[in-house]
């Protein structure tokens, strides 16, 4: 058997597996996503002013869907798309913490993000607020909040 043939009959195998597992995690999604088993994250800005570090913007996050959110992530991104702040804390804290779960009705967290002064362009400026988790639709990599902070 020719060695070009081999190689085509085991890519063609492999690009079906992964066609077969991409569709299957597909239907376990939107089977979750129908169920209601789907994270809502929130997230509303509180107040802004200076840190020793920079620019600190406090924001509120929670989680008014039916699932849990797990590896809760937000950052701030300035406007050509570069992040500038961003923590994965859980109950209040600064960056750096523990990632943040929310469990649908709980109280909301505080989230605490500072923007080094080496990133705060001339005022004013507006960031816009970003984040990811994981429940058990998938992991919902990058998903605007819908709301940003200015300085």
């Amino acid at each position: 058997m020719d060695t070009s043939l081999v190689v085509s009959v085991v890519a063609i195998g492999i690009a079906a597996g992964s066609l077969a597992l991409a569709l299957r995690a597909d239907r376990r999604a939107s089977r979750a996503e129908a169920g209601g088993l789907r994270a809502h994250i929130v997230v509303e800005p509180r107040a802004s002013g200076r840190a020793p570090a920079g620019r600190r913007f406090d924001l509120s996050a929670r989680n008014v869907g039916s699932d849990v959110a797990r590896d809760v992530s937000i950052w701030l991104e300035d406007e050509s798309g570069r992040i500038v702040a961003t923590t994965t804390a859980a109950g209040g804290g600064v960056g750096g913490g523990g990632a943040l779960t929310l469990a649908p009705g709980e109280d909301q967290v505080a989230v605490v993000l500072t923007v080094p002064d080496a990133a705060l362009p001339p005022p004013p400026v507006s960031f816009s607020v970003w984040m990811s988790w994981s429940d058990r639709a998938g992991h919902h990599a990058r998903s605007a909040a819908g709301v940003s902070v200015s300085t």
